[in-house]
């Protein structure tokens, strides 16, 4: 009898950027897989996994567009050095 079939661990987005890790963090906890969210930004699948892998990183035109799809956008804010 073969061994049953397990869904293979989550991986984490390893992209270097922190604000984009965070967008594939949202699109995980809100249960949004890549196609479908590919699908609603209009970019292709593909883009939207070249940017999880860090293979490319969006042009900040780009991201906004992406993250209003989610009821998101992007702030400047000052760091807290302390």
């Amino acid at each position: 009898m073969a061994a049953p079939l397990s869904h293979p661990p989550r991986v984490a987005a390893r992209t270097a950027s922190p604000a984009l890790r965070q967008l594939f963090d949202i699109l995980r906890e809100r249960r949004i897989n890549l196609k479908r969210f590919a699908q609603k930004t209009g970019y292709t699948a593909a883009t939207i996994s070249y940017w999880k892998s860090g293979r490319t990183e969006p042009r900040i035109n780009d991201l906004e567009a992406a993250l209003s799809i989610l009821g998101l956008e992007v702030r400047i804010v000052d760091i807290d050095t302390e």
